[in-house]
């Protein structure tokens, strides 16, 4: 179960990061938006999430789970301001509640 939860995180991030590389003009509305949006370092920062989850999803370690957990917050902390994305950071949000690192 707790693979399928980090998977689902896993495919969440992935997904905006395909949808926000579609076009030119959608990674300037999300420079553009009424946050701080820095659309490359939110793209960089859901690789990072991606394959964080991925390595946990594989190995359910200490040092993979706190990797993971990292991830997550970078990536929170950077598109919380981000109105464009802000589905993705509530449910990234909740799949980080679920995690327990100990």
């Amino acid at each position: 179960m707790k693979k399928a939860i980090y998977f689902l995180g896993f495919l969440l991030v992935s997904s905006f990061f395909i949808m926000s590389c579609e076009t030119d003009s959608d990674e300037e509305n999300l420079d553009s938006g009424s946050g701080n949006c820095n659309a490359s370092r939110i793209e960089q920062l859901s690789v990072d999430v991606s394959d964080t989850g991925v390595a946990y999803a594989g190995n359910q370690t200490t040092a993979n789970c706190i990797a993971y957990n990292n991830a997550l917050t970078a990536f929170i902390n950077e598109a919380e301001n981000c109105p464009e994305v802000q589905a993705q950071v509530n449910q990234l949000k909740e799949l980080q509640a679920l995690l327990s690192c100990n």
